[in-house]
């Protein structure tokens, strides 16, 4: 499968997708960030996306979710990398996209922002945050990506003052009167 990702042919990713689902019943994260890279590859978006939509309702995307340890002077904090979230509370969890390719995470992201943006029953909170580290060229391109897909759903990513690499996508404060 990860042959046919590379050569960005998006049907035969599809085909074996769902012949490797009808097999093996529940896959793991890296099939399907396999076939969501191919779709991003191919610059099939809305597929990319729908491929996430399911991935997630699976249950292949938890893993994205870390735990967040915030200090007691609330002054900064740390993701916990090596912790999978159980919950996706807001307050507490991070969606941490640093280590996955560009296609899972504007995938990602994307899905975040929308449903925040649109205000549904599993956005029970008006944030999320989202962890990219931003050291290296890639993870600083994951960043503006970030920003990219909140202004789009009309929202903002604003950079966490004492945590680097840590932004919060969030509604616009109305304007004062």
């Amino acid at each position: 499968m990860s042959a046919y990702a590379h050569a960005r042919s998006l049907p035969r990713v599809l085909h074996w997708l769902r012949r490797l689902q009808s097999s093996r019943g529940k896959l793991g994260f890296g099939v399907w960030a396999c076939a969501i890279e191919a779709a991003h590859a191919a610059g099939d978006a809305e597929a990319a996306d729908a491929l996430f939509a399911e991935a997630d309702a699976a249950g292949a995307m938890a893993v994205l979710y870390r735990r967040m340890r915030w200090y007691k002077s609330r002054e900064g904090g740390r993701i916990m990398r090596d912790v999978a979230s159980v919950s996706r509370r807001a307050q507490n969890t991070a969606l941490d996209v640093c280590a996955c390719g560009s296609g899972v995470a504007r995938a990602a992201v994307c899905a975040e922002a929308a449903m925040l943006s649109a205000g549904t029953a599993r956005a029970r909170y008006r944030y999320r945050y989202v962890y990219v580290s931003g050291r290296t060229p890639h993870q600083q391109a994951l960043a503006a990506m970030v920003a990219e897909c909140a202004e789009s759903a009309g929202l903002q990513a604003v950079a966490v003052t004492h945590v680097p690499g840590l932004l919060v996508l969030k509604r616009p404060s109305p304007p004062a009167e």
